[in-house]
């Protein structure tokens, strides 16, 4: 579909108005399957270890947590939460 130009002589297709900022539909599925399995392999976790990545990785806020952060919420010393870096 063309428009006509309110300045000048050329014409501009609508497809040159209107850009796709959002994802695909096998984007959107894909992303969704990822999510999907991810919380099917938390679910193999300890409750508390599923908290840790939960929050470490922000999966129910989108907000991720320092390492800092999970340690004052589960009251471990710099020692445990060092510990959780390196593993």
């Amino acid at each position: 579909m063309l428009l006509p130009k309110k300045q000048g002589d050329d014409e501009v297709q609508v497809i040159d108005l209107v850009k796709d900022t959002g994802t695909s539909p096998s984007d959107s599925l894909n992303q969704q399957m990822l999510k999907d399995d991810v919380r099917r392999l938390i679910r193999t976790l300890s409750p508390k270890e599923q908290a840790v990545i939960r929050l470490r990785f922000g999966l129910d806020d989108g907000s991720p947590a320092s390492l800092k952060e999970i340690g004052k919420k589960f009251k471990w010393g710099m020692t445990q939460s060092e510990r959780l870096n390196n593993e």
